[in-house]
Formats: structure tokens, C-alpha cells, sequence
């Protein structure tokens, strides 16, 4: 089994225990320390334009906190893809009043097919286990006929440092973006970065097809 896959299986319960069910960060120290987690998800909301109903397509949704509240807000569908089947339970569990709106997918996202376009496509902590980024977002902008909306983490920081060897002590790789490297990926793979903030140590990100109407 891939060690990411074994990863996350294992971090599910415990993963899900961060969140309230609207999205934000349970408990202040959690707050404190994993701003980022909630700014990221705020910034996606804020970004997405969910009044225009739009249909999306969430790579790594975990749990489905995210999912959930894209629903909320405005979404008419979600379609939420992970690896791991732990995830997804959880995710099935919190999603049940959402049948008809939410299609929940397992599997490698680089190995799926869609057949179709979204209008908004989100990957929110994902890039930090991608050892391919340029292939994994040019197959997400291939998707999106609106925006593609992500976070990377920041490198260079001192979590960046720990968490490569926290990580990687786990059989987890994780990886980390400058800047630079990101507008340069942005424009190999055909892609106008919209927005951009840095919020703690990620870098978020709204990217949309070159020649899509603003």
C-alpha cells in the first residue's frame, strides 16, 4: 500500500478532531497554532463564488469538512476525491443529508477520470504529498473551466523543516513551494494566477484558464 495512503488512513479520527462542522479550527490554542488550516479555507470560500451555484470538484477532501461547507454556501455539487477509505467514512457519515449534491470518490486523482469539466476546482493541503506538481495541476486546470483554487506550503520556514523530518520519519514525504516556483508552474501548465495571499505558511492561490472572462 502507498505510505501516504497508509498515512492518512491512520491520521482519520484524529484529523477530523481540528475542525467544527462549519469549518474553523476547534479551540483556541488550536486556532493559534493552525491558522493557516482555517485562513485557507476561508480564503476559498471568499474566492469561490459560490453564489453562482457553481459545481465542484474537491481533490483530498478528507473528511469532508470542506465539502460540507462549499454545500452550505452555495454549492449545487460537490464531488469530493481521497485516497483513503478511513477519510471517506467519515465523510459519508457527515455528508448523508447531502445525497443527491455530494459524490464521494476513492482513488488517486491523477489515475481518475471525470468526463467532464467543474466549474471550481479545490486542492487544499494537497500539494505538500504531490512529487509531481506541474503534472498534478495541469490535470486540475484541464478540469476547471472557472478556477482552480489551492495551498501550498511555504518553504524556507522553520515548520518546513520540522515537518520534513516528522514526516519523513513516518514514511510520508511532503513537499514545499516558493513563490517563484508556483508562477513558473502556473505558466507551464497555461494558467493565470488571479489571486494570491500568503496566509502563515501557505501560499493560496486562485489560478483560471488563460483567456477565461473575468
Amino acid at each position: 500500500m502507498d505510505s501516504r495512503i497508509e498515512y492518512w488512513n491512520s491520521e482519520a479520527s484524529k484529523f477530523d478532531t481540528i475542525y467544527y462542522e462549519d469549518g474553523r479550527v476547534k479551540g483556541w490554542l488550536n486556532r493559534l497554532l493552525r491558522i493557516d488550516m482555517e485562513g485557507r479555507y476561508i480564503f476559498t470560500l471568499n474566492s469561490a463564488n459560490l453564489d453562482s451555484r457553481p459545481h465542484i470538484l474537491e481533490i483530498g477532501c478528507g473528511t469532508g469538512v470542506h465539502s460540507r461547507g462549499f454545500l452550505e454556501n452555495g454549492a449545487s455539487t460537490v464531488t469530493g476525491v481521497d485516497f483513503s477509505s478511513e477519510m471517506l467514512k467519515i465523510a459519508a457519515a457527515r455528508l448523508k443529508e447531502y445525497e443527491g449534491s455530494i459524490k464521494l470518490v476513492e482513488g488517486d486523482f491523477m489515475k481518475l477520470e471525470f468526463g467532464h469539466e467543474f466549474d471550481v476546482v479545490t486542492a487544499l493541503g494537497v500539494f505538500d504529498y504531490i512529487a509531481d506538481p506541474q503534472s498534478f495541476m495541469k490535470k486540475a486546470m484541464s478540469l476547471t473551466n472557472r478556477y482552480f483554487i489551492a495551498s501550498f506550503p511555504r518553504s524556507g520556514t522553520l515548520r518546513s523543516y520540522i515537518r520534513s523530518i516528522r514526516l519523513g520519519l513516518r514514511g510520508c514525504p511532503v513537499y514545499f513551494y516558493s513563490e517563484a516556483q508556483l508562477r513558473s508552474m502556473a505558466s507551464e501548465c497555461g494558467a493565470v494566477i488571479e489571486k494570491y495571499e500568503i496566509i502563515g505558511q501557505l501560499h493560496c492561490m486562485v489560478f483560471a484558464p488563460k483567456g477565461t472572462p473575468n
